[in-house]
C-alpha cells in the first residue's frame, strides 16, 4: 500500500510540475519535480526536468544580459544566469551518480559508458564558453 501511495503521491507531482511548465511557472514546476524527488529520490525523470528548466533559464538570463546595456541589469541577469548553470549542473551531477550506482564494475560496458559521458562533458564545456 506504502508503494502505490508514493508512486500516485510522484505522479501528482509530475503532473502538476509538467503543468506548471507549460505555462512556463518554473519555479513552481521546480517545486513540484523536487516533491517527487523527496517521496523517491532515484527517479530520473524529475531530475532531467529541473535540469531542462535551469538550462532554458540560463540561457533566458544569457539573452538578456546580451541584449541591455544598463549595467545593474546585467550585474542581475549574470549572477541569475550563473545561479541556475549551477543548478543545472547540480541536477546533471545527480543523474551521473543514480547512473554509476546502476552500473556495476564487471560491467563490460562501463569503461564504454565512462569515455562517452567524458567525451559528452568535453563538448558541453566547449559549447557553453560560446
Amino acid at each position: 500500500m506504502k508503494y502505490c501511495l508514493s508512486s500516485t503521491l510522484i505522479g501528482a507531482s509530475i503532473v502538476r510540475g509538467n503543468a506548471h511548465l507549460v505555462l512556463e511557472n518554473y519555479q513552481e514546476a521546480i517545486n513540484d519535480f523536487d516533491q517527487a524527488t523527496k517521496i523517491n529520490p532515484n527517479y530520473v525523470d524529475a531530475y532531467l526536468s529541473k535540469r531542462d528548466i535551469h538550462t532554458k533559464l540560463s540561457k533566458t538570463a544569457r539573452k538578456i544580459f546580451n541584449e541591455t546595456q544598463d549595467a545593474d541589469t546585467k550585474l542581475s541577469q549574470r549572477a541569475w544566469q550563473i545561479s541556475h548553470e549551477t543548478q543545472a549542473m547540480l541536477a546533471e551531477q545527480h543523474l551521473f551518480q543514480l547512473l554509476m550506482k546502476t552500473i556495476k564494475d564487471d560491467n563490460p560496458s562501463r569503461q564504454k559508458f565512462i569515455t562517452e559521458l567524458r567525451r559528452q562533458q568535453l563538448t558541453d564545456n566547449k559549447n557553453s564558453f560560446n
